[in-house]
């Protein structure tokens, strides 16, 4: 076995190894997102509770930006 057909085993043995983990990894990245998603839909009815049943906004005053010292200033 010469070093060229060593390096191409090595090549083969580790996409074998790739082969076989990548369905677990996709397997665990969806439940992942699923727990985001849930998480997203959770974080989004706590905000919707914080709009006003007169429709006029948040609660929070939340100040205009204006960057002191900037190009706009």
């Amino acid at each position: 076995m010469n070093s060229g057909s060593g390096a191409l085993l090595i090549i083969w043995v580790a996409l074998g190894l790739l082969w076989l983990f990548v369905p677990f990894a996709i397997f665990a990245i969806k439940r992942l997102l699923k727990q985001l998603v849930d998480e997203q839909k959770r974080t989004n009815e706590l905000l919707s509770g914080l709009v006003r049943q007169d429709g006029k906004g948040p609660h929070v005053e939340i100040p205009e930006f204006r960057p002191k010292g900037g190009f706009l200033s």
